[in-house]
C-alpha cells in the first residue's frame, strides 16, 4: 500500500477546480526535516502536492490559507502532465487526501506560538464526515 503521513504547513491558499460532478482542491505541504550535510545539520523542507476530492477539499479551501498547519493521510500516486513550454511531457509524485486535521492558527504578527484556534470545527475530517 503506498499511504503517506504528512503533517506540515500550506507553502500557498488552495486552489478549487470544478470538474462538473465533482470538485477538487490542490494545496502544497511543506514539512519540516533536518539534514546532516558536511558534519552540520541543517534544516530542509520537503514539498508534497496534494489533491483532495469533494466536500473535504472544499472545508479545506474554506478554512485554510497560505500558512496553515494541516495533518494528513492519503494514497502517494504518479500524475502525468504535459509541460508548458511544449517539450513533453513529465511526472509528479501527488498526495490524494483521504484524511486530514485543521491545527492551530499561527500570530500573523510574527510573535510566535499559537493564538485562537481556527474557526474550523475541531476534530478529524474522514470518509465518515456528513459533509
Amino acid at each position: 500500500m503506498k499511504t503517506i503521513n504528512l503533517a506540515g504547513r500550506l507553502t500557498r491558499d488552495p486552489e478549487m477546480k470544478d470538474f462538473g460532478s465533482s470538485v477538487v482542491c490542490n494545496f502544497t505541504v511543506a514539512v519540516d526535516g533536518r539534514e546532516k550535510v558536511d558534519g552540520e545539520w541543517i534544516d530542509k523542507a520537503l514539498f508534497f502536492n496534494c489533491a483532495c476530492w469533494g466536500k473535504r477539499g472544499e472545508n479545506i479551501a474554506k478554512y485554510l490559507h497560505k500558512g496553515s498547519f494541516i495533518a494528513c493521510s492519503g494514497e502517494l500516486g504518479q500524475r502525468t502532465y504535459e509541460r508548458k513550454d511544449g517539450s513533453g511531457s513529465g511526472t509528479s509524485l501527488e498526495v490524494n487526501v483521504s484524511h486530514f486535521t485543521f491545527g492551530p492558527k499561527t500570530e500573523q504578527s510574527g510573535g510566535g506560538g499559537f493564538s485562537q484556534p481556527d474557526t474550523a470545527p475541531s476534530g478529524s475530517f474522514g470518509q465518515d464526515q456528513p459533509f
